[in-house]
């Protein structure tokens, strides 16, 4: 099951997979998982052995499906993670619905790729849930103690995650564009400003 907060972006994502898995190259290394000719739609498609790739966006309909592997691509955006509404609807759907969705509910891993956008995003959510098994992967744009994990860190170069998309002149006027808060959130994942409020 693939997810993101707006269905276009979650049928972008789709798009995509379904283009490496039908493209020649894919065939000749994996030539038992060809697509279905009729099951190939852009939100839902399946291979000839029984796969498939279900597509919806945050809060739309997974009743039904199940899976092994649950992708969630930025749940909410930064709009909606100022409003409570959106926000908690957003981390009920991450950690009750996605969450019933499991094939296996031991084996089952649920990986979730967002920006920081609040204290109580549905990242910040899940890292409070206490007793859940979380391997929480951080990389802020600028090095610092909230690489996770911390051997990461000897992987930025002069203190960049990424020297070219994301140097130092891109960063500050990322700053000025953001400001303190949105900043802190989407670069540095941590969505308090270091400076507070």
């Amino acid at each position: 099951i693939g997810v993101s907060y707006a269905q276009a972006l979650a049928l972008s994502h789709a798009i995509k997979t379904r283009d490496i898995v039908s493209s020649d190259k894919y065939k000749r290394l994996f030539p038992e998982f060809a697509l279905k000719k009729d099951q190939s739609a852009k939100t839902d498609f399946r291979n000839e052995v029984g796969g498939q790739r279900f597509t919806t966006s945050t809060g739309g309909t997974v009743t039904g499906m199940h899976a092994h592997q649950i992708l969630i691509d930025d749940p909410l955006n930064p709009q909606q993670a100022v409003s409570s509404v959106e926000r908690i609807s957003a981390n009920e759907f991450v950690s009750t619905t996605l969450s019933s969705r499991k094939i296996d509910k031991e084996m089952t891993p649920t990986i979730l790729i967002m920006q920081r956008l609040h204290e109580d995003d549905p990242t910040g959510h899940l890292l409070g849930k206490q007793g859940k098994d979380i391997k929480h992967i951080c990389l802020p744009a600028e090095d610092s103690d909230n690489v996770k994990p911390k051997e990461l860190r000897e992987k930025y170069v002069d203190g960049l995650l990424d020297p070219i998309r994301l140097n130092r002149s891109a960063l500050n006027d990322a700053l000025v564009d953001l400001g303190s808060y949105a900043y802190a959130g989407q670069f540095d994942q941590d969505p308090a400003p270091r400076e507070g409020g």
